[in-house]
């Protein structure tokens, strides 16, 4: 005879049925990406499935199967047809690998958005800080015999500030069409794809604001209208009387209450990120939750029945759906919520494994790619580990307490005969005692900190992965800090909602919630700026592979079936309700002792100090106009070379770090900064900043060019204001070992030249290992150059070339002297671009430029 143990397999299939559908559609999908299955594939495992289906008996026996083979197909099906298949009049088929000038009419599909390199340490230094990015959905496109009908959206930017264009106008852009390229430096986030999962097929940029003509207002429909101000109405109606908040405050109320993210101001975005509370920000299951339990709770104290309040729910969903702004987040939570109201009005609340599967089905069937969003992916982990994992781990809890308790001799109220000592059973004096009632409080009290806790644990654990794999990072005290902010978070949305209905009837009260609204909003971001400076608040890691992955989830499977809570029997079972449930048999631990033995081998393998590689691996990554270089020792260390660029974002942040992480750096020894220009330098504080640095080299020649109010000059002072140690290297010291490898400084020599151009103070080093030699130049010009071919052979197998390229009298005697096998290049432009010559110059030498190549790793 089957117990419920063996029976809850079969049971938990029959409360959620839709769950082999949700798992069939994600994975047909993720299988249509990875291997590009044919169509007819697709059909033949749709039809082998409906034809098993036929007779009575298979179908009663391979039922949850059959969906699953079915819902494989349909996934996969649809991600062919919406994701692979290029429209005959897409615009895609126009965008070049490299990129044309073309010019495109559409209409502006998004609101334009000014992006300036808020928070970049050089920022009054960069050139064109400020860009304008929207959305266009193009209509046609300029061709030699008229325009040509086209579809599909793409990504336009502005090299300046646009503040006259809007949202659902016609505009004509001229200017760079181009394909959309994936991460041209390993570990840089991919934002082809990104752009991909929004609809997005190409890009477009222009560097001046009059090549962006406007051409007329597309009037808006009727709905779109009116939700416009409605939005904008309810938008006024939160913050217009906020007087004494600031603009990042007001920022924050917008995106917390509102679900209006893209008003966030970008500062008050990092620290929420560092402080590992960023899921407060989008609006999604949290902030759903808060407002749903905000109506339930207002319902019930109006002594309304819950069917009721489940409808009202429901508005309440849909109502904040048409105010937030339209972003996955909001729709993936709506649809959940909605779904959740649903299962309460049929009685069905319990399966919640079924409804998050409907979610789950209705999503990928209307955006197949959706399945791809890290937020989808950390909104059904957040969900099912706060359904699955905070019981077990309350129940965990409960089975350690216990442990602990019998392997100390301790005795509970259980433990004596069996049932309750009527020595110590509740008598009215001692249950309506103050005394008692004060301790029943804080028990109460305790226990609803702690199940938020766990609660928040769940959340954490379940999502911990997807995090470190596409961020590289995690934030230990996550659970913690929600914990601690989650009641501010709820007190400013209460408030917030609060003061929109209630200043609707009164204005003046209205006003008074306006200025407790303010103070809670100022404490709440304190809050989460003391969260986020507590050491160990953000700890960055190199993405775990797949199979660690892989055993992770299993063991936290394992966990939420080990530990599932058991089935209460009622009075005058088996069991007592207040009976401690028996020990399970170890036959049934198997499962979870092998994932826990599984994990701890995958975490082994994973961990295990790696053997040096006994290789120099040097690394010219793209980063536009720019320098940057890694350089990996035969001993593990690594060093870098430049890190710069005159881009108007962080290149450290964008750029170097993530490849540091993904190449698993946690170090960096030294670093050697060639020349004071910011193109050299200006990512060098992000880097500081997320990576344990060493001592910072510079030439003799470096302070010297470093006059004052100058970018150089600024880094000095940042270096100092953080205590970093800056080394000067002598000139007398010419030759030196690091880590196997020989570093020799061919230039400058050490003598004194006021004469010399900051470029021709550069710092050059030529790195030899096992034979092999490569030259980092940096921006030598005519005088250094000449300087180095008086001084000796500057012979190398690699050499990066001077200042990026850039062609002098003296370049081809320079290069002819060196005779490298391999020539870099690392530049913003294009070879098919250059017109100074230096493909000529540099003959039948392979040349490998970043601008075409992205970054280039040389071993």
């Amino acid at each position: 005879m089957k117990g419920p143990a063996d029976q809850a397999p079969r049971a938990a299939m029959q409360t959620a049925p839709l769950f082999p559908a949700a798992v069939g559609l994600i994975a047909g999908v993720i299988l249509d990406q990875s291997c590009h299955v044919p169509w007819f594939a697709y059909w033949a495992l749709f039809l082998t499935a409906g034809a098993t289906a036929i007779p009575r008996m298979l179908r009663k026996r391979t039922g949850p199967l059959l969906v699953l083979l079915a819902a494989v197909s349909l996934g996969g099906g649809l991600h062919l047809t919406t994701a692979r298949v290029m429209p005959a009049l897409s615009i895609e088929r126009y965008a070049p690998a490299t990129r044309r000038l073309a010019r495109i009419r559409g209409i502006v599909s998004s609101r334009p958005r000014v992006l300036s390199a808020a928070g970049h340490p050089f920022k009054r230094w960069t050139y064109r800080t400020d860009r304008t990015g929207f959305l266009l959905d193009v209509e046609s496109l300029e061709g030699v015999e008229g325009d040509i009908a086209v579809t599909g959206r793409i990504r336009v930017t502005v090299h300046e500030a646009v503040l006259d264009v809007r949202e659902n106008e016609q505009v004509e852009v001229f200017g760079w069409l181009y394909q959309l390229r994936q991460p041209r430096n390993p570990g840089s986030f991919d934002w082809a794809s990104f752009y991909r999962r929004q609809g997005v097929v190409a890009g477009m940029s222009c560097n001046l604001q009059e090549n962006l003509r406007r051409l007329a207002v597309k009037p808006a429909s009727r709905w779109g209208g009116t939700i416009s101000r409605l939005r904008a109405r309810v938008r006024g109606m939160l913050i217009d009387d906020l007087a004494t908040a600031t603009e990042e405050e007001t920022s924050l109320l917008e995106a917390m209450v509102l679900g209006h993210r893209s008003r966030l101001d970008r500062r008050l975005n990092e620290v929420f990120v560092q402080a590992g509370c960023a899921h407060f920000l989008a609006v999604s299951g949290t902030h759903v939750v808060v407002l749903l339990s905000f109506v339930w709770g207002a319902g019930r104290l109006l002594m309304l029945s819950k069917r009721r309040c489940a409808w009202f729910m429901m508005a309440a969903a849909l109502m904040y759906l048409v105010i937030a702004e339209p972003r996955p987040p909001i729709l993936r939570a709506t649809v959940m919520a909605l779904l959740f109201c649903i299962s309460l009005l049929l009685g069905r609340s319990r399966a919640r494994l079924n409804w998050i599967s409907a979610a789950a089905v209705i999503l990928v069937l209307l955006k197949p790619t959706t399945v791809f969003d890290v937020g989808f992916q950390l909104s059904f982990a957040a969900v099912l580990g706060v359904s699955f994992l905070t019981p077990a781990l309350v129940e965990f809890g409960g089975a350690s307490r216990r442990a602990i308790r019998r392997l100390l001799g301790g005795q509970s109220f259980e433990d004596l005969n069996g049932e309750q000592p009527t020595s110590l059973a509740r008598t009215p004096s001692r249950s309506s005692s103050p005394g008692g009632l004060v301790r029943r409080s804080i028990a109460r009290g305790l226990r609803g900190v702690l199940l938020l806790l766990a609660v928040s644990m769940a959340a954490w654990l379940a999502g911990m992965p997807i995090v470190a794999t596409c961020f590289q990072r995690i934030h230990p005290w996550g659970p913690v800090s929600s914990v601690i902010v989650f009641p501010a978070m709820s007190l400013v949305m209460g408030l917030g909602f609060a003061k929109l209905l209630i200043g609707v009837l009164s204005p003046t009260v209205g006003s008074l919630i306006a200025v407790l609204l303010a103070k809670v909003d100022s404490l709440l971001i304190a809050v989460v700026e003391r969260l986020g400076s507590l050491p160990g608040a953000a700890v960055f890691m190199t993405p775990p592979p797949w199979w660690w992955v892989l055993t992770y989830y299993l063991l936290l499977a394992a966990l939420a079936w080990r530990f599932r809570p058991k089935p209460v029997t009622p009075p005058g079972g088996p069991m007592a309700a207040d009976e401690e449930p028996r020990r399970q048999p170890w036959g049934k631990a198997i499962p979870f002792v092998g994932a826990v033995a599984l994990f701890l081998l995958g975490s082994a393998a994973w961990g295990w100090p790696k053997t040096p590689p006994e290789r120099l691996v040097v690394t010219v990554l793209a980063v536009g106009a720019g320098s940057a270089t890694v350089i990996e020792l035969p001993d593990g260390a690594a060093v870098l070379y430049d890190t710069g660029s005159l881009s108007p974002y962080d290149v450290g942040r964008s750029t170097v770090v993530p490849f540091l992480r993904y190449r698993g750096i946690t170090r960096i020894d030294r670093v050697y900064l060639s020349h004071p220009n910011l193109d050299h330098f200006s990512g060098l504080p992000a880097v500081m900043s997320e990576v344990v640095t060493g001592p910072i080299i510079i030439n003799e020649h470096f302070e010297s060019r470093s006059p004052p109010r100058t970018p150089s000059r600024h880094l000095l002072d940042l270096l100092a204001g953080r205590g970093h140690e800056v080394r000067t290297l002598e000139p007398s010291m010419t030759t030196w070992k690091h880590g196997g490898v020989t570093f020799e400084r061919l230039w400058p020599t050490g003598e004194t030249d006021d004469a010399l151009s900051p470029n021709d103070t550069s710092t050059v080093l030529r790195l030899s290992y096992a034979g092999h030699s490569i030259l980092l130049t940096g921006d030598i010009e005519e005088r250094a150059q000449r300087g180095i071919l008086e001084g000796g052979d500057p012979h190398a197998d690699v050499l990066v070339l001077p200042h990026h390229g850039s062609v002098r009298p003296s370049s081809a005697a320079f290069i002819s002297a060196v005779d490298p096998s391999q020539v870099i290049r690392s530049s913003n432009q294009r070879m098919d671009e250059t017109a100074s010559g230096l493909p000529k110059i540099v003959g039948a030498t392979p040349l490998y430029n970043t601008a075409d190549a992205g970054a280039i790793e040389v071993v």
